[in-house]
């Protein structure tokens, strides 16, 4: 079954969860599929350690 997503909603929720130094880029980049473009490499390394991948 395919789930519709609220794209805005979870940019939000990302970057309020993540609170990226340096600020954080969100785009759509076809269906199904996110860009995730962050700036300072203390924010890269949060993320990818742990930080929020999902959410419900």
């Amino acid at each position: 079954m395919d789930s519709v997503v609220h794209f805005p909603s979870i940019r939000r929720t990302l970057v309020y969860l993540w609170h990226p130094l340096g600020g954080v880029s969100i785009t759509g980049i076809g269906e199904k599929r996110v860009m995730f473009q962050l700036y300072y490499e203390v924010d890269i390394k949060r993320v990818i350690d742990g930080m929020p991948w999902s959410f419900m």
